[in-house]
């Protein structure tokens, strides 16, 4: 079989293809416009060094070289096409039609998410990419009818008005695309009107004679984002942030330059003004300094002079850094936790990652869907690889998947839907409804219903008893309520001590109080605010994420009792100075022209770090529990604190040293305000007494 020649190469475009290349190639001249100031007089770009025109090769080698740029490029596509995708036209999910079973076969047989996701990169990289459909057949020729698919192939497209040169003949030429587009469909009245006709696809790393031929149109997917005024040339994902980039290459390399020189000490030698060298003896001197230097030697001789270290503070570059990062986190659209990796999935904050799905859902029904997906598709369809859909060509859906929310998420939902019933004062949604619309679960079983309502019946009694219980021995025996009642602690073998203890601090006698804590074995109490359960939750799940691996268990694991500490060390907690609390309490409020309840702020978390491990937690602001702090430390006989300076805080997890520093910044709960109306006295068995404020 003798092989068919390759055809030679000629140039394609001709006069009325050139006109429809130049209407775009103004529209990007006048683009370039930008940076000009007072009639062109001055050039910003020159200024700051910035490029005018930006080659796909160069975005290329950003994407490769330039850190960031991989992520900002990256984030979109990898968030669009996770978890795959469906096309359906029965709604039904148990039904699969014909259609719907040869897409799945196809999706799983040709990789074709992961396809798509690489043609998705390559085309932020540039203006365009394609897909090579691979069939039989030469590639100059229509893809054939009912034939099968052999394959899909990613190219790097390219090039585009102002971004290529025109030869003497007329041709536009780039040198550094796998794709080049040869003739445009210039016919106002075809369908295609202003797209590709035919495009040459070459590689360096592949060597064909097929590659050597023009490709029909019908073989190739054509992709771009954001081509607004036409279908073929997009704008590269990095082009609006060119500039930021090449600033923040300038403030990132500078700065590590800068420290790298200025970490290098410098030494002053003054010669004494009655001391004579030899030319020999400074060239000697000289070399000895400079072992010195470069770490040969680490002493000098310094006979006749006097020798003086010179150091120099490291230039900090990451404010500026981060007012750069800020720019470009603004302009891509992509949230800063994410952009730099500091907090991904469940570890960002929840209204940056809402605000990023929002986007991904839009990019996908914008523009992966039709422009990629379904462009896809429907040349599969066209030529008889897929079979057409019941309804039609075009009729069929596009299923992206959903975000899924976490156990939080969900649980949030329904107290929301839950509290419309309670505002309404009468049943809006059933529960039924919050089931399946929060939790996607199935409605439960008259038989469920029954039991649930029984075993609720059971434990009201069992609860009704035990309060009719505890009511007879506290009107037998206590004055006090029985939700404030706690059992005094105080061990035997403890209690002498306890009252040297008490006495100790009360006179001040730091020596005695240091001794009787070194010989007691007692357990000193405590008062804390317990945070409500909605921020709870969200503290003990940030806490359930951080790895096994990381976290502490004999230094205390992770806190599953969200609250902040108000005092600790109170000696004799009991039932006998609960109202002495109670008076402290409201004696701190009255100082702060307060009735009734105080409040804090929470922040983000930060982290102390310890020889033997390291504390995460939420910090807390408000003067409010400084000040009760105060009032308890000075009215209460408590021992003295190891922390002079009282820091709020809501602890998260004890985590093994050195790795606090990983899960700080956490702002999963920043700037929530919390309003606390009763304090919580522990004592040292873990027994409570709610203590209400007023």
């Amino acid at each position: 079989m003798v092989e068919e020649p390759v055809p030679e190469a000629k140039p394609r475009f001709n006069e009325e293809q050139m006109r429809f290349l130049s209407v775009l190639l103004d529209r990007s001249l006048f683009s370039r416009q930008a940076g000009f100031q007072f009639d062109g007089r001055r050039d910003l770009y020159d200024i700051f060094g910035y490029d005018r025109i930006v080659t796909s090769q160069q975005y290329r080698d950003e994407y490769a070289r330039g850190g960031i740029a991989k992520q900002i490029i990256e984030a979109f596509p990898k968030a669009t096409w996770r978890e795959g995708v469906e096309l359906f036209e029965d709604e039904d999910p148990k039904v699969s039609t014909p259609f719907e079973k040869a897409w799945n076969d196809l999706w799983k047989q040709h990789g074709i998410g992961n396809k798509l996701l690489s043609a998705d990169i390559l085309a932020g990289q540039s203006t365009y990419s394609v897909v090579l459909l691979g069939a039989p057949g030469f590639l100059d020729t229509e893809l054939p009818r009912g034939t099968k698919l052999l394959y899909l192939q990613p190219f790097f497209g390219g090039g585009g008005p102002g971004n290529q040169a025109r030869s003497p003949s007329g041709r536009m030429q780039s040198s550094d695309e796998d794709v080049t587009i040869e003739e445009f469909d210039v016919d106002p009245e075809s369908e295609r009107f202003g797209e590709p006709l035919w495009y040459r696809i070459r590689r360096t790393d592949l060597s064909s004679p097929m590659l050597a031929r023009r490709v029909h149109w019908s073989r190739v997917i054509h992709i771009c984002e954001g081509a607004h005024d036409n279908n073929v040339y997009g704008i590269p994902t990095l082009e609006a942030i060119w500039n930021l980039l090449f600033d923040l290459e300038k403030i990132t390399g500078g700065g590590g330059e800068s420290a790298f020189q200025r970490a290098k000490h410098t030494l002053n030698a003054n010669i004494q003004k009655d001391v004579a060298f030899s030319p020999d003896d400074l060239t000697a001197m000289k070399a000895i300094f400079e072992e010195y230097q470069h770490g040969i030697t680490n002493f000098l001789p310094t006979r006749g002079m006097d020798v003086k270290l010179i150091e120099s503070k490291p230039f900090d570059f990451g404010s500026n850094a981060d007012a750069i990062l800020k720019q470009i986190a603004g302009t891509t659209g992509i949230p800063m936790r994410i952009l730099t990796g500091s907090e991904m999935g469940s570890l960002a904050s929840e209204q940056d990652a809402e605000n990023f799905d929002s986007r991904v859902q839009d990019r996908r029904t914008l523009h992966a869907g039709p422009n990629i997906l379904r462009k896809l598709a429907n040349r599969l369809i066209a030529y008889g690889i897929l079979p057409e859909p019941k309804k039609g060509p075009d009729q069929y859906e596009t299923g992206w998947p959903t975000e899924e929310e976490d156990d939080n998420q969900k649980a949030d939902y329904g107290v929301k839907l839950a509290t419309i019933n309670k505002t309404q004062g009468k049943i809006i949604i059933t529960d039924d409804e919050i089931r399946a619309m929060a939790f996607k679960l199935e409605p439960l079983t008259e038989e469920q219903k029954q039991a649930i309502a029984d075993e609720a019946a059971e434990k009201m009694q069992q609860a009704q008893d035990a309060m009719q219980q505890t009511k007879q021995v506290d009107d037998q025996s206590n004055p006090l309520p029985a939700k404030a009642k706690v059992p005094a602690l105080k061990a035997a073998e403890d209690r002498d001590l306890l009252r040297v203890l008490e006495a100790a601090i009360r006179s001040g006698d730091q020596d005695t109080v240091a001794k009787v804590i070194g010989l007691s074995s007692y357990k000193y109490g405590s008062t804390q605010v317990q945070l409500p359960p909605s921020v709870a939750d969200k503290l003990i799940a940030y806490g359930l994420g951080i790895p096994d691996a990381d976290v502490d268990e004999a230094a205390g694991g992770r806190e599953t009792d969200a609250h902040v500490t108000v005092k600790y060390g109170l000696v004799a907690p009991d039932a006998a100075v609960l109202g002495d609390v109670q008076v402290t309490l409201n004696g701190s409020l009255t100082a702060l022209k307060k009735v009734g309840s105080l409040s804090f702020t929470l922040g983000k978390t930060g982290y102390f770090a310890g020889a033997n491990y390291d504390v995460v937690y939420v910090d807390v602001k408000g003067e409010d529990l400084a000040a009760v702090n105060r009032a308890i430390a000075a009215k209460l006989p408590c021992v003295p604190s190891d922390h002079p300076t009282y820091q709020p805080h809501a602890t998260v997890a004890y985590v093994k040293p050195g790795t606090g520093e990983k899960y700080a910044g956490w702002a999963g709960l920043d700037g929530v305000t919390v309003y606390v109306e009763m304090i919580t006295l522990t004592d040292a068995d873990g027994n409570r007494a709610e203590v209400a404020l007023g």
